[in-house]
């Protein structure tokens, strides 16, 4: 039986919660090597940009009405622009993991769904910590 604090079967929850943890990261692998190393960074919003990112993906996949999506997005990318103290290195690495990620779990073929999205994951995750690794070590 399903739980009711988690509704979902659990693969779906896992696919949910690999988006959001390596939308994170994209997000803090993209400040790592594009903002300076004093600037102090804060916060899950990478993340959620990756799930914009990944929703944007889907809508356009099942021919959704994208129209409703793209000024949502694009008012938190002028709020990410012009705000003070806002990490657009964040929101744009987020953002771009989520779109690969989308991709990757949503146009998988359906006969080896499970083994195409966990290897693509599995390399976007290798990816992002070989650039983390790569950032750390030019810093020593």
């Amino acid at each position: 039986p399903r739980s009711t604090l988690f509704p979902y079967p659990p693969l779906f929850r896992s696919r949910f919660l690999a988006l959001y943890l390596l939308s994170g990261l994209a997000g803090s692998a993209l400040v790592y090597w594009a903002a300076s190393e004093t600037t102090p960074t804060l916060g899950a919003s990478g993340a959620i940009f990756g799930l914009m990112g990944a929703l944007l993906v889907i809508a356009i996949k099942v021919r959704g009405n994208v129209s409703a999506i793209l000024p949502w997005i694009a008012i938190n990318a002028v709020f990410t622009l012009v705000g003070a103290n806002i990490s657009w290195q964040g929101h744009l690495g987020g953002f771009i993991g989520g779109v690969v990620i989308g991709v990757i779990l949503a146009y998988a073929p359906k006969p080896h769904r499970t083994t195409v999205q966990v290897t693509g994951l599995s390399l976007v995750g290798v990816l992002l910590v070989v650039a983390i690794v790569a950032r750390t070590a030019t810093l020593t």
